[in-house]
């Protein structure tokens, strides 16, 4: 966003003149200009092509979008150099330029994965198929699993085009006849020998003389009943309007008249119509108008299995729990509608998807200070500068971005100017100081000078402490950690810091790096020291803050942070 900004000629420190710029451009915004540099690596082209030879698709945008595209493109990729840092895309681009030009690194790990699987199939970019491609050049080991009519994120790089290219560089072929779809016997299961023997009894088709590969259907659904996957089949069936025998006939393994889509337990049982008069399609004006009809059909469903429970019982029999029913949602927003409704109407509800480990705003602060405390990461700097608040407000920090493009150095070296102007220096830093960067209130340098003395004293502990010994010295000593005062947000996100490293340092502990749900952890990222300094800076931070400002922030008790529900 910087980089479009300063490309279209907005002032470098101005925040009204840039924002009142980027309302002119809303039809081409900084995220309309990354989403095309993404799509472009997807496509394989770097900065230099893309300048030069930019892609047919893009062309409707008109030359000046193009022009001011590739300028951020540009200077976007010198900014990864300059940090030292690669994005997702370049994680793929990178790996496939290096396989691509290197015939011995190629056939190095063409030697060692010998066996290529590949899910999701219909999900992959062009990118990802010339890996594919490159390492399966000489073995053609190549199992793929995917769905054509799940082919749904082309707006997000995914291409079709990769079956066509799959069946013709591997010689894919149909093979009739069909595999009958058939579920394996229950012992296949009892172990990895039963299921090798009842996986070899499947009637496979054989591989053609010419050699190549075969393409086996799989219309077998162990997870919907008959009448949903008819409702799919009918849905779909106007894609295969040329070639009806093209699209998959899905079974059940039994499907049965007696199959109901509402169960019951067998005191609460009544006669549910079958799934194929279950289903329906409707449509609704609005988010609202939808909420309304689902909830009034669930209170219908649940007056309907109540009278029915009445009129097969006895008058003083218990009255029966209603049942159960689940709302799903693509996205999180379309939860408020559900639930205002919900609660007018005096439904119980749980909402079952929670907010992600990761997603926390006081989790994401911790790691930025970890990746700060490793290495002078500009991104990471700007999200912890003035966390916990220290007087270092966005207009401080646009200035510190304007000083650093200003002496041509990276954000972290113009913290580091400021904070060390008022110290003996060597004659290129004075001069540097003295000749371009810009003045600052006395107030944020000292701000900035407190930070870095900070993140300089945690890097030189995390140098010198052991991983056991910070286990054990961090957080463990504090007993607790400071409110700020305020509207009482930050503060509460801060106190729960010494909850949040248990969780950090359970993670750490597992070898696997994974957490209960199967996330990635921090084991292979952070050392236990690093992440209990990072921790110990915010918990020290915001005590001493609370002590500047006459003990205004408030200590809590664990009976306190537990009734307020934990980290």
């Amino acid at each position: 966003k910087k980089l479009k900004m300063r490309l279209e000629g907005g002032s470098a420190t101005g925040a009204a003149e840039q924002t009142a710029e980027q309302k002119k451009k809303d039809d081409f915004s900084a995220g309309a200009v990354q989403a095309i540099i993404s799509a472009a690596k997807n496509d394989m082209y770097d900065a230099q092509r893309f300048r030069l030879h930019p892609p047919a698709k893009l062309r409707a945008l008109g030359a000046q979008k193009l022009r001011l595209a590739a300028a951020v493109f540009e200077g976007y990729q010198q900014t990864l150099r300059d940090e030292n840092i690669i994005d997702f895309d370049d994680m793929l681009l990178l790996t496939e330029t290096l396989l691509r030009t290197s015939e011995r690194t190629r056939r190095k790990y063409a030697g060692h994965w010998r066996h290529l699987l590949v899910d999701e199939f219909q999900d992959t970019n062009s990118v990802q198929y010339q890996l594919l491609s490159l390492l399966a050049r000489d073995h053609k080991n190549v199992f793929v699993v995917g769905d054509a009519d799940q082919a749904i994120y082309g707006w997000r790089g995914a291409d079709i085009r990769n079956q066509a290219r799959l069946d013709s560089e591997f010689a894919i072929r149909t093979l009739p006849p069909a595999v009958p779809a058939v579920p394996l016997p229950h012992g296949a299961y009892e172990s990895v020998q039963a299921l090798q023997t009842a996986v070899q009894a499947i009637p496979l088709p054989p591989l053609p003389r010419s050699g190549g590969g075969r393409q086996l259907n799989l219309e077998l659904n162990y997870r919907s009943r008959q009448g949903i996957l008819d409702m799919a089949m009918r849905l779909l069936s106007p894609a295969y309007a040329a070639d009806p025998s093209a699209q998959l006939r899905l079974v059940t393994p039994e499907a049965t008249a007696e199959d109901a889509l509402l169960e019951l337990p067998d005191e609460q049982w009544v006669d549910a119509p079958s799934a194929a008069e279950c289903v329906q399609l409707v449509q609704l004006e609005d988010g609202e108008h939808e909420a309304e009809y689902v909830v009034d059909e669930i209170l219908r469903i649940r007056d309907a299995a109540l009278a029915a429970h009445c009129s097969h019982t006895r008058a003083h029999t218990r009255a029966p729990t209603p049942p159960s029913i689940a709302i799903l949602y693509r996205t999180n927003a379309q939860s408020m509608a559900f639930e205002r409704r919900l609660v007018r109407e005096g439904v119980p509800y749980v909402l079952a998807a929670q907010r992600s480990f990761y997603a926390r705003k006081e989790i994401r602060d911790a790691l930025a200070y970890l990746q700060l405390l490793r290495n002078n990461d500009t991104i990471a700097l700007e999200r912890v500068l003035n966390v916990p608040p220290r007087k270092i407000g966005a207009t401080s920090v646009e200035a510190l971005y304007a000083a650093s493009e200003a002496c041509g150095v990276s954000l972290w070296r113009a913290v580091e100017l400021y904070a060390t102007s008022a110290a003996p220096l060597c004659d290129a830093d004075a001069a540097l100081i003295e000749d371009r960067l810009p003045k600052l209130r006395a107030n944020v340098v000292n701000a900035v000078r407190g930070f870095y003395e900070l993140i300089t004293r945690f890097r030189a502990l995390v140098d010198q402490a052991s991983a056991a010994h910070e286990e054990e010295e961090a957080l463990s000593a504090r007993g607790g950690a400071t409110a700020l005062e305020g509207d009482g947000r930050e503060g509460e996100e801060v106190v729960r810091l010494k909850m949040v490293s248990s969780e950090i340092r359970r993670r750490l502990r597992d070898p696997s790096g994974r957490d209960d749900e199967g996330r990635a952890g921090l084991a292979d990222d952070y050392s236990m020291a690093e992440a209990e300094v990072a921790l110990e800076a915010m918990a020290a931070e915001a005590e001493a803050l609370a002590e500047e400002r006459g003990g205004g922030g408030a200590r809590l008790s664990e009976e306190a942070r537990d009734e307020d529900g934990g980290g």
